[in-house]
């Protein structure tokens, strides 16, 4: 994982190995599932389409609210979402680095929808976390030079004056309306975003002095998952009760818990 200065500027590339490394990104003027990005995470989940990808709250008893989402209603709906943040200014950049884009959200189907909103624009997904003070928050958007951020309907009431004070344009992820279509009767086109460039900014917990942001690339990611996902065996016909999606790597069931409860 790479270190970043405090200024978390990326020098309007991002240096890996003593070389710039610019994201290889081409941004698709067709909307839907035409369009999916070359990362290998996307390509799999074309592959299990028609699969169960993630189940939210598992745990309770009422089964009307254990909602499921395929693979296909995972591409569709971050496509929405990737639009919607393009359409109203979250991905405009002030330097010619990737924008970060900030995302406030509970564990289970909206956060992976998020992300996978924003690795679709070729920007850098930076979580924060919902534990976390206003002014821990409001240090991670100034740091990071955060140009736009997600936010679940729990919080958003909390975070939404909080990104407006620091110039920071944000979408409540209920507010998108998902476009639903087909991907077995689309014809995908790949387009490309390449894995050396930057995916996520993690801000350490900050114990001895400020949180530090680390900075990892779609590769990084990658290797973090496989390193996972090939030891613990995983398969399509798995359920994976979890609190990551390491398991939609393999096309399994991922049973989202926002919290993890060893009693549940």
């Amino acid at each position: 994982m790479h270190r970043l200065s405090t200024s978390l500027r990326l020098t309007g590339a991002y240096r890996h190995c003593n070389k710039i490394v610019r994201p290889s990104l081409h941004v698709p003027s067709a909307r839907g599932l035409k369009t999916v990005p070359s990362l290998e995470i996307f390509q799999r989940a074309v592959r299990f389409q028609e699969r169960k990808a993630i189940r939210n709250n598992p745990n309770v008893d009422d089964v009307s609210k254990q909602i499921t989402y395929t693979y296909a209603d995972l591409l569709e709906h971050s496509e929405a979402l990737h639009h919607d943040m393009k359409q109203k200014g979250l991905l405009k950049s002030d330097d010619n680095d990737p924008p970060r884009i900030a995302v406030l959200c509970e564990s289970g189907y909206d956060y992976v929808r998020a992300q996978w909103a924003v690795w679709r624009a070729g920007a850098i997904f930076v979580p924060l976390c919902t534990t976390h003070p206003a002014a821990e928050m409001e240090y991670v958007l100034q740091n990071a030079r955060v140009s736009g951020a997600l936010c679940d309907s729990h919080h958003w009431n909390q975070f939404h004056s909080l990104a407006e004070k620091n110039g920071v344009k944000s979408i409540r992820l209920d507010s998108v309306e998902p476009q639903f279509s087909k991907l077995k009767d689309e014809k995908t086109e790949t387009f490309s975003i390449s894995r050396e460039s930057p995916a996520m900014i993690i801000y350490t917990s900050g114990t001895t002095g400020k949180p530090k942001g680390v900075l990892t690339t779609h590769k990084n990611t990658e290797a973090q998952i496989l390193s996972m996902h090939g030891p613990w065996g995983w398969k399509e016909e798995d359920h994976i009760l979890h609190v990551l999606t390491t398991s939609l790597w393999s096309g399994a069931l991922c049973e989202m818990m926002p919290k993890f409860n060893p009693k549940q």
